[in-house]
């Protein structure tokens, strides 16, 4: 019976360890993580429709997307989405020539 129960325990503790969620590489928490440091915006860019959204927004990290710095972004050929940029500081330097 002793046996059993440390069969037993040694079984869900293992499958606890599996069940618990863990960030991908590629997500945006871990990536945010990794550019903790960093002074520039970061943005929500997608691909296929070639747009950016602001951490703000409530489509920031979902879709089909990555986390790269808005003026990386624009640089890159994306857009604002809805028209709002996010406020990075080579905005304000293209706006100033």
């Amino acid at each position: 019976m002793r046996l059993l129960r440390i069969v037993l325990f040694l079984v869900v503790l293992g499958l606890s360890t599996f069940l618990t969620p863990k960030p991908a590489s590629g997500s945006p928490e871990s990536i945010r993580a990794g550019l903790a440091g960093r002074s520039s915006v970061l943005v929500w860019a997608i691909p296929n429709a070639k747009v950016y959204h602001c951490r703000q927004s409530q489509w920031y990290g979902q879709g089909q997307g990555r986390v790269m710095e808005e003026c990386e972004a624009i640089r890159d050929g994306y857009r604002a989405a809805f028209g709002q940029p996010c406020g990075s500081k080579c905005l304000s330097a293209a706006s100033g020539r």
